[in-house]
């Protein structure tokens, strides 16, 4: 009687810091031309020393959440490994490409059939605080602008509330003001106000189509347009 060999779990290999043998198995899985996440091949070829494009990013369409919880997985076990500081860095960079090509792709084939995984966007946020806590500014910058474009497509399909995209709005907009991107911030800021308010879609900013909501905003609805006005007047007196 054969047994099938059970798979070894690459992620548990970084997570105890035992990247030859990590990277072995990748190298052997690939070769058998078995799954081996883009993340998992970034992750290999940096431990390598090579470098890894944007361009090689060929995601898997059925695969999608999967990449998308092993990417930031793997980021989290690096992080308090005694992987090379500048490797780490070129992870979370190639990281980052990946997860914008998973939203963009989610994103345009919101109408279509695709798996969704309602978690994800949880998720993202849960890797934004993650990223802030290490002052990282300007990754959760780039995160916090993938997050709320991906929340104004879910919003669309009514999978969440317009206050739960006012809430990932400030947070693009914080996330922008945090790096010095004051006039951009300023403008997110803008729009929020005017589409959060705006009780006719003529009146609308027309910056985020994705809210064409006609209803009086609600209480929360009207935090978030406090907070934008707020921040857009501390903004206009520096």
């Amino acid at each position: 009687m054969f047994f099938k060999k059970k798979k070894i779990d690459i992620s548990l290999l970084i997570n105890e810091g035992n990247f030859s043998k990590a990277s072995a198995e990748i190298e052997s899985q690939l070769k058998k031309q078995n799954t081996v996440y883009i993340c998992q091949q970034a992750w290999h070829k940096i431990n390598l020393d090579s470098d890894f494009s944007e361009e090689e990013i060929r995601l898997d369409e059925n695969l999608l959440p999967e990449e998308f919880f092993e990417t930031i997985r793997i980021y989290y076990f690096l992080v308090d490994s005694d992987w090379p500081k500048d490797k780490k860095e070129k992870y979370l960079k190639i990281s980052k490409h990946i997860i914008l090509k998973i939203s963009t792709f989610i994103r345009n084939n919101l109408f279509g059939e695709i798996r969704f995984d309602p978690n994800l966007r949880e998720s993202l946020q849960d890797f934004i605080q993650f990223v802030k806590e290490q002052d990282l500014n300007n990754d959760q910058a780039d995160l916090s602008a993938i997050k709320a474009q991906l929340s104004g497509s879910l919003l669309q399909l009514g999978w969440i509330e317009k206050k739960d995209f006012g809430i990932d709005m400030l947070q693009y907009a914080e996330s922008y003001e945090n790096v010095g991107l004051t006039d951009q911030s300023m403008n997110i800021y803008k729009a929020i106000i005017n589409d959060f308010k705006s009780q006719s879609r003529e009146l609308s900013s027309g910056l985020f189509p994705e809210i064409q909501h006609v209803d009086d905003p609600t209480d929360e609805e009207l935090e978030i347009i406090t907070k934008a006005k707020d921040a857009l007047d501390r903004l206009s007196k520096n």
